[in-house]
């Protein structure tokens, strides 16, 4: 097998004479960033939209994402415009903020608590965890 050498970059940590990582091990895995916004079970969902049936699911996916599939009582800001949107979002009202693995949903969740809305909720894992639930919900 033939090896490469990295380029010496003093300032890097993966090479010059004193390099500090030497292995993808060697870097800590950083913990998630804490949050404010309950997180709901992907399997808990459900119960959570009958118990409040004015609640909402706030879909952060881009549009490209959406075609993949959606929600019933679904309302649909991607994460990109969220900040410019925010003002069509009712602050009184229930939301449960999904993407399709939970990364994006989660910032935006946390953005929407920082803007004063108390009434939201994460969906951990996101729509591809509700998916592993909900065999007659379709997300590829």
């Amino acid at each position: 097998m033939r090896e490469f050498a990295l380029p010496r970059d003093p300032a890097c940590a993966l090479c010059g004479d004193a390099p500090t990582i030497h292995a993808v091990a060697d870097v800590a895995a950083a913990p998630p960033p804490s949050s404010d916004v309950p997180g709901v079970d992907a399997e808990r969902l459900d119960a959570l939209l009958a118990r409040e049936p004015d609640a909402r699911v706030l879909d952060v996916r881009e549009p490209h994402e959406i075609v993949l599939g959606t929600l019933a009582r679904s309302v649909h800001v991607p994460a990109s415009v969220l900040e410019s949107r925010m003002h069509e979002l009712d602050s009184a009202a229930t939301y449960i903020v999904a993407c399709r693995v939970g990364v994006k949903s989660r910032w935006a969740a946390q953005r929407l608590w920082e803007a004063g809305f108390r009434r939201v909720h994460h969906l951990d894992g996101g729509l591809l965890a509700y998916a592993v639930h909900r065999a007659e919900f379709e997300l590829f």
